[in-house]
């Protein structure tokens, strides 16, 4: 049996998170992505495996990004206080 699914929270909307943290809808490349959560690529390998980190696109034969409003989700549903890029949210 399949873990627990990642699911965008629904009261929040795309672009609420997107505005929070003052972003735009793009596609976020294992580098920023690995700066945004500090996990490792095993690790989110795992997670996206488990359901309970948001799943990669693939962009190419070789190639994958995930949403950025994905991420800033799954980073705003751990905790009500927030960091990215030195921007801070506090709820």
């Amino acid at each position: 049996m399949m873990g627990p699914v990642f699911l965008p929270e629904e009261k929040m909307e795309r672009s609420d998170i997107l505005n929070m943290y003052g972003e735009r809808e793009r596609l976020v490349r294992e580098n920023e992505r690995r700066k945004m959560t500090g996990l490792s690529r095993s690790t989110v390998w795992r997670l996206e495996r488990e359901g309970t980190f948001p799943g990669r696109k693939k962009t190419g034969k070789n190639s994958c990004a995930w949403l950025m409003s994905d991420l800033l989700l799954w980073m705003h549903e751990r905790s009500g206080y927030e960091s990215c890029r030195g921007k801070e949210i506090n709820q």
